[in-house]
């Protein structure tokens, strides 16, 4: 029996907010936005995980940071199937330039209260931290990729 390649990865989310407005990653060749921050690399914890990507993407230092929710993504791309568990934090940093080294994502402060006109993915995690900004009550979800 032939075993299929698992594409399963952990990844940390940060919620920044600073003066009613949240901070969104825009992917530049895919026209989306999502949450600051990446992929847990092995042997790494997601504390560790935040500060290295809170580095790498903005030249930021993370002051605190408090796991407020998951959500668990499964979607396709072409023919290949991913799997990826959310740790969504919210976090205070030392600076709030939005401004990245890398070429391929670029920051956007938006209004917290225009989240939902936003094109964020997944739409799971957009919709429960629409929620967390109102109630601040921690939260689970699990999207599907025929969820639609």
């Amino acid at each position: 029996m032939k075993r299929r390649k698992r594409n399963f990865e952990i990844v940390v989310r940060a919620v920044i907010l600073k003066n009613d407005r949240i901070l969104l990653c825009w992917l530049r060749d895919q026209h989306f936005y999502f949450l600051p921050g990446g992929h847990v690399e092995t042997g790494e914890s997601v504390r560790q995980a935040m500060v290295r990507e809170m580095r790498e993407e903005l030249r930021a230092t993370v002051k605190s940071q408090e796991v407020i929710g998951a959500v668990e993504n499964i979607w396709k791309n072409g023919r290949r199937q991913h799997h990826e568990l959310n740790i969504v934090s919210a976090v205070k940093l030392n600076r709030y330039d939005a401004t990245t080294p890398l070429r391929h994502i670029e920051f956007h402060w938006v209004d917290a209260d225009k989240l939902s006109r936003k094109k964020v993915l997944p739409r799971a995690l957009k919709k429960d931290v629409q929620r967390w900004l109102m109630d601040q009550k921690p939260f689970w979800a699990s999207q599907l990729e025929t969820d639609t």
